[in-house]
């Protein structure tokens, strides 16, 4: 068995869902862009709210744009930008999220650039920050 014990300086909140870090700390904000693929059998829209799950974050966000969406049962491109993503397609999506989430591009560390929207309880979809 292993404990850790932490002092948090006054005025500091930390709790579940927050990250440690030693010098190399993740990028903290509430706008992201990522690669998705959408595996939900209802479609998801821009302006759509959803939980976003990264490591053990959760945080309320809305869907604020979609674009560069792939069919890849049809190896086929499905254009620009778009106001939804159906069922397995996969689409560049653009999150607005209600609070402050630690997070990296899938690339620097994927710990923490990958993540799932869930709605209702259900998995929506499954995404790395890009």
């Amino acid at each position: 068995s292993v404990a850790v014990t932490l002092e948090i300086p006054p005025g500091c909140r930390a709790g579940r869902g927050s990250v440690l870090s030693n010098s190399v700390r993740p990028h903290t904000g509430k706008e992201l862009t990522a690669n998705v693929f959408w595996i939900a059998p209802f479609e998801g829209r821009v302006g759509d709210s959803f939980n976003f799950k990264c490591v053990t974050q959760e945080v309320a966000c809305v869907v604020k744009g979609i674009s560069h969406r792939y069919d890849p049962g049809l190896e086929q491109e499905l254009g620009g930008d778009a106001d939804s993503i159906s069922e397995s397609e996969v689409a560049n999506m653009a999150l607005t999220l209600e609070a402050d989430a630690s997070f990296d591009t899938f690339s620097d560390f994927p710990a923490t650039g990958r993540f799932v929207l869930e709605k209702d309880g259900y998995i929506a979809a499954a995404g790395a920050v890009i």
